[in-house]
């Protein structure tokens, strides 16, 4: 790989963030995860260090800089634990939810199934439509 020529002392800018070269077609999520990542470290370095450099501190409170700074990313990573702990509990609710919602659904076929049956002349059964009205009246004197 050929080095870009520096002309009159100048620096010329590097590529920016390079990731594997993937097909144009290919899902690139993750690739701008990472990046987002790597983005937002640099940015709480650079402002870490350009506060210490406006402070003039000397070695030992600069050790003492870098604890708080790992610190900070400790409350960083803590949200991030936190909202993922979060969709976690919010996925587990929607499911929750669907089993609900299907076992209902059960419930409602097994029910229309019991009503539609009939007796060889084609009558109603008469027992399963009084069970289902005494658990409709039952149900309504609860609420």
């Amino acid at each position: 790989m050929a080095t870009p020529k520096v002309t009159d002392k100048k620096k010329t800018k590097k590529g920016g963030f390079k990731f594997r070269t993937l097909p144009a077609h290919a899902y690139k999520g993750k690739e701008k995860k990472i990046k987002q990542d790597l983005i937002f470290k640099a940015k709480v370095k650079k402002s870490f260090y350009k506060s210490i450099k406006n402070e003039h501190v000397d070695d030992k409170q600069l050790k003492r800089k870098k604890a708080t700074h790992k610190n900070g990313l400790q409350a960083v990573f803590d949200k991030q634990k936190e909202a993922r702990k979060k969709r976690e509990e919010e996925r587990l609710e929607k499911l929750r939810k669907k089993e609900e919602i299907q076992k209902k659904k059960e419930d409602r076929e097994k029910q229309k199934k019991k009503l539609r049956e009939r007796t060889k002349s084609g009558q109603p059964v008469m027992k399963n439509q009084m069970s289902y009205l005494l658990d409709k009246i039952k149900r309504t004197q609860d609420n």
